[in-house]
């Protein structure tokens, strides 16, 4: 993702995606124009594989606990989550997605985001209570949504600090429709910062590969300068079972964003085993002592996840099983 690209009052949709973060650790990879799309932006029981009628789910996981509550029609309403003291709220009308409110109680900040008629962000406003910082964007698309433009207001000079005046947007589709290329030029006071994504798609519309890269970064004096690709493999299930994002920064220290995450599933399309490798160090996902490098020559020292599930197939009891012993890493509550 294009984080320094985005407006940073709208960051926050993205933590509507990581909601299942309890559960796996990989989300699909989106254009930039689907996190500003009401209809795709809508969380439904069956993006947390959740089968049946269900009005609540409370998922508990060591000392911290998520909870997501759904209208009728299964769409997310509202969820808090304790480990981020992030308590989100969406508001339908039909059915529709017209607003989120995301409120970061720990830090005393509220992000209000207002869809319009035509599905798309409209406006974002931003009030932090802690830093005294308010602002407020308006999304400007043109008619067949090709184009975008977001201006920026804020409470305070924008010469006191590295505010964003404005930023444009244009966006390439192939005949399909799918966006292709997103190209982007943030304005601030004194320089204009510009960066150009691109997106490859598999038969069902999944993104397979992308790439993210600053204007700066084909120049000569390109250091820390972002210059990302990543590339994630589905299987017949629609599961991840790899992606890779590949750094290609030049910086002044070693540090890199790179990474590799595999994963295996069951026949419910619930995570077994999970790894992610940095640096040549390996991590499996549910062991804090890493890294685990010398496991992953050992199958039988591998850890791996086990289940309980209840009538509908949801299940209810999460175990990491390693060396050969069960310690239960999570449950949930289904109403």
């Amino acid at each position: 993702m294009h984080f320094t690209l985005m407006s940073k009052t709208l960051l926050f949709l993205l933590l509507l995606l990581s909601l299942s973060a309890f559960s796996q650790s990989e989300e699909p990879v989106q254009t930039y124009l689907d996190l500003l799309n009401a209809e795709k932006m809508v969380k439904k029981l069956e993006d947390f594989k959740i089968r049946g009628a269900t009005v609540r789910v409370l998922e508990i996981n060591g000392k911290d606990t998520l909870r997501m509550d759904f209208n009728a029609s299964g769409l997310l309403e509202r969820s808090y989550d304790t480990r981020t003291s992030i308590l989100t709220t969406c508001a339908f009308e039909n059915n529709e997605l017209k607003s989120i409110v995301e409120n970061e109680l720990r830090y005393q900040k509220k992000t209000t985001t207002f869809f319009g008629k035509n599905g798309y962000c409209e406006k974002v406003i931003v009030d932090d209570q802690n830093n005294d910082f308010h602002s407020t964007a308006h999304y400007y698309f043109n008619d067949t949504f090709d184009e975008l433009e977001i201006k920026y207001s804020y409470n305070i000079d924008s010469n006191s600090r590295d505010v964003v005046l404005n930023n444009r947007y244009t966006f390439t589709r192939n005949d399909k429709q799918q966006v292709i290329k997103e190209r982007c030029e943030s304005t601030h006071k004194e320089w204009t910062y510009g960066t150009t994504a691109t997106y490859a798609y598999d038969s069902i519309g999944n993104i397979v590969h992308s790439t993210d890269i600053a204007d700066c970064a084909l120049t000569l004096s390109s250091n820390s300068c972002r210059n990302h690709i990543i590339s994630v493999v589905f299987d017949e299930r629609n599961n991840i079972i790899s992606k890779t994002l590949s750094d290609y920064t030049i910086r002044n220290s070693l540090w890199s964003n790179s990474y590799a995450y595999a994963a295996t599933y069951n026949e419910h399309n619930d995570v077994v085993e999970e790894q992610c490798n940095r640096d040549l160090d390996t991590q499996y996902i549910g062991l804090s002592d890493g890294p685990h490098t010398a496991l992953a020559d050992d199958p039988s020292l591998k850890p791996f996840f086990e289940y309980d599930y209840d009538l509908q197939g949801n299940w209810v009891v999460k175990y990491l099983n390693h060396k050969g012993e069960r310690t239960v890493v999570g449950r949930r509550e289904i109403w």
